[in-house]
């Protein structure tokens, strides 16, 4: 949850508001071992 109001205004912009789906996949993403790879 993002709690810095711009921040969070930044991120709505750029995914448009909720996306369950997108959720479910950033996390699967930050829940593994290593983060290499996430950003290129």
């Amino acid at each position: 949850m993002l709690f810095d109001l711009d921040c969070r205004r930044s991120v709505s912009t750029i995914i448009g508001g909720p996306n369950p789906e997108l959720a479910d996949l950033v996390e699967q993403e930050c829940s593994q071992r290593s983060w290499e790879g996430i950003i290129p």
